[in-house]
């Protein structure tokens, strides 16, 4: 869907005009013209009173076709003292790297962020959110060698294990706010 804003009227006002003064021309000029001529001219001059300009920012993004629900996997991660945050960006790129598998949906990787919630865990300090579309993507990305090599590499400099929390979002409109019963 596109948004029509008052500069695209503006320029459909101006073009309705310039139709206009066409189409007074195309009435004084018929009798010199073959009616092909006529017809063409006429063609060309709808299609030109059609063309309404959006500029690329008021159009909408793409519809790309959103699965009916996601296997989430959420990693939280606890780096020494003495490592983070000094090579906290290479430890967030190391993770990043991951988001190049195919089986994964979408992967956001993330430093704690400092709110003042006393809720907060504080042992974390880094986060990993994987999306998958099926378990199968989720045990495809489990074996793969590039992450299975990203977490060699990152093991060593972990203050203790990573706490893992795997869940199923619902992504369809029709199963929000709906209990499973």
């Amino acid at each position: 869907m596109y948004k029509i804003t008052t500069l695209s009227l503006k320029k459909a006002k101006k073009q309705a005009i310039q139709v206009g003064i066409c189409i007074f021309t195309l009435r004084q000029t018929s009798q010199h013209m073959s009616s092909l001529y006529q017809w063409i001219f006429v063609c060309s001059i709808f299609l030109y009173s059609c063309n309404l300009v959006v500029s690329d920012k008021e159009q909408a993004p793409p519809l790309t076709a959103q699965p009916a629900s996601l296997l989430v996997h959420d990693v939280f991660l606890s780096f020494s003292d003495t490592l983070y945050p000094d090579s906290l960006s290479a430890i967030l790129a190391a993770l990043n790297q991951l988001s190049a598998l195919t089986s994964v949906h979408r992967l956001y990787v993330g430093s704690r962020a400092e709110t003042g919630d006393p809720r907060l865990f504080p042992d974390f300090n880094v986060a990993l959110h994987v999306e998958f579309t099926s378990e199968e993507n989720m045990r495809a990305y489990a074996d793969d060698s590039l992450h299975l090599a990203v977490r060699m590499r990152l093991m060593p400099y972990l203050t203790q294990p990573p706490v893992v929390f795997d869940y199923w979002v619902h992504t369809s409109q029709d199963s929000v706010g709906k209990l499973p019963y």
